[in-house]
């Protein structure tokens, strides 16, 4: 995704449009975690539909390798324990809104007060109307407009993902970058083109977004069966140019102790 956008831009709003189950989402929380978990920089996440646990466990899987159905059920492994160890720890960086009446204009409210952001991630923009999620519908277009807008007013990256992936749909919306990620029948195709259009010039570079990716989808049974295809190179040699980024929830003091709470809460119920 760095190689094929020249990286998430600090100003930028960058929309990752897929139908659902191509996995928009997952790259969204790959850039999340690594801000979060290895780069150590506060990340604001804002999940419109996905619920707050559900992105705990998706974190948890992605670090691991852990089995996602399982983690749903609340067996934990020890390392997949340390992980959720680190997951408190970061509270402080990692903040979720995951509220259903979630609109641009709190985003942009909360953003400001949000010391040291690096990344906003918005999870996500729904094409269909619905009553209970603002950003939905005809209301995409002054959404997108707003965080676009955020995104220049503070000098941040931001990421929004839409559920969608209509050309038509899309010139409405105010982006800077558009990346559409496509369903193929052949996943063959997939890893021959995919990571080779997405690898950059230096010899031995991985961009480790589209190869988590191939890899969490496949996990996660979001698509057909690897056996017989060539697996990506993933060895992590090379440097690595993600850039980092921010997720999350509204920025104000009692927010942020409730959030601490619930994720404790989140932890210690699989102790």
């Amino acid at each position: 995704m760095d190689a094929a956008t020249g990286g998430l831009q600090p100003g930028r709003l960058t929309l990752v449009a897929a139908a659902p189950n191509v996995g928009g989402s997952l790259l969204g929380l790959a850039a999340a975690r690594q801000t979060t978990l290895v780069d150590r920089h506060t990340v604001l996440y804002a999940a419109s539909g996905p619920n707050r646990d559900d992105i705990f466990r998706r974190i948890i899987s992605a670090e691991t390798g852990g089995d996602y159905p399982r983690l749903k059920q609340g067996r934990l492994t020890a390392q997949e324990q340390q992980v959720a160890r680190q997951l408190v720890q970061a509270g402080d960086l990692l903040m979720i809104d995951d509220g259903t009446n979630l609109r641009a204009e709190d985003i942009a409210e909360t953003a400001p007060h949000m010391e040291g952001l690096a990344l906003v991630v918005v999870d996500r923009l729904q094409a269909a109307h619905s009553a209970r999620l603002p950003l939905s519908g005809e209301r995409l277009p002054d959404a997108s407009q707003i965080l676009a807008g955020l995104a220049r007013t503070l000098h941040v990256p931001v990421l929004a993902v839409v559920d969608i992936d209509d050309p038509t749909l899309l010139a409405l919306l105010d982006a800077d970058v558009v990346v559409t990620l496509t369903a193929t029948a052949d996943l063959g195709k997939v890893q021959r083109s995919g990571p080779r259009y997405l690898a950059a010039p230096a010899a031995g570079y991985r961009c480790t977004h589209a190869t988590d990716w191939v890899a969490l989808k496949s996990r996660w049974q979001l698509c057909s069966p690897v056996s017989g295809v060539p697996a990506v190179p993933s060895d992590g040699s090379g440097p690595d140019s993600r850039r980092t980024a921010a997720l999350g929830a509204r920025g104000e003091t009692a927010a942020i102790l409730s959030f601490s709470y619930r994720l404790l809460r989140f932890f210690f119920q699989f102790l």
